[in-house]
């Protein structure tokens, strides 16, 4: 078996590494210079590689240094990480949920349910523009409600739902009106491009539209309102589904989350396996 790592060789090492030079690092450590190379040289014998080239009292990292660096600044992160996650969520009762502007209200609505279900106080839901990679990136939060996301690593990822787009509409409730208007996606969104496709074939000039950001039912009841959705909304009807367009709602999360509450909400629901 193994010997378990010496995490406080580990923790000298690194700092030996981020300075390069033993009296440097044995400053910063609170040690003597003697009394640092003795470990240095213990954990160099532990891992069987040489670390460092010396040349006088200049060091300079071997190959194999440079990858138990590597790894030594990744422990250390998740150390602190360790500390923080304890410190700040041992009794955590709330989720940060990230939304995508495009989500429908039925699939936000059944997280919230699980939420509810699992015991949590209070679920922040902060509703986002863009594509998962772009909004995710840097951000702190606990799970993610996006439309077709783009194929990421380092996220976990299930399918919540999967639909046709579908084009419905709302009578006018003067039936004298005949304008009709169109509430479009976005450009940005992997919507428009399908519904500018439809209306083509369908030979459909708008003459009236509306762009709208989210996915909300829309109805101006003096006109005949035509709306695009994965759902058919309240008071509307069904007219078309536009063909070769289906989307995905899908939960994702960080692959290697360690909050106990985030992995036992996730685990409300199957598992696609992609990470």
């Amino acid at each position: 078996m193994d010997r378990p790592l010496n995490f406080h060789h580990l923790h000298y090492f690194r700092v030996i590494a981020e300075v390069m030079g033993i009296a440097e690092a044995a400053r910063i450590l609170g040690v003597g210079s003697s009394t640092l190379s003795a470990q240095l040289r213990v954990f160099e014998a532990d891992l069987g590689v040489t670390l460092f080239h010396r040349q006088g009292k200049r060091l300079e990292l071997t190959p194999e240094g440079r990858i138990v660096l590597e790894h030594a600044r990744s422990i250390m992160a998740e150390g602190k990480d360790l500390r923080r996650r304890l410190k700040s969520h041992e009794l955590r009762r709330d989720l940060h949920l990230v939304v995508g502007s495009d989500v429908p209200a039925e699939s936000l609505s059944t997280v919230l349910e699980s939420a509810l279900k699992l015991g949590l106080n209070s679920v922040q839901v902060e509703r986002v523009l863009g594509t998962s990679s772009a909004v995710l990136l840097g951000r702190r939060y606990d799970a993610a409600l996006f439309v077709n996301p783009l194929p990421e690593r380092g996220y976990r990822e299930v399918t919540l739902s999967e639909h046709p787009l579908r084009v419905c509409e709302a009578r006018a409730t003067s039936p004298t009106e005949a304008v009709r208007v169109f509430v479009l996606p976005p450009r940005e969104s992997p919507r428009r491009l399908p519904v500018q496709e439809w209306l083509k074939r369908a030979g459909v000039e708008p003459k009236f539209t509306v762009e709208i950001n989210e996915v909300l039912p829309v109805r101006l009841p003096r006109m005949v309102t035509v709306t695009f959705s994965p759902h058919v909304p309240t008071d509307h009807q069904e007219i078309s589904v536009i063909d070769g367009y289906r989307e995905r709602v899908c939960l994702l999360a960080p692959a290697r989350y360690q909050d106990p509450k985030v992995k036992e909400f996730f685990g409300q629901f199957p598992d696609d396996g992609k990470a």
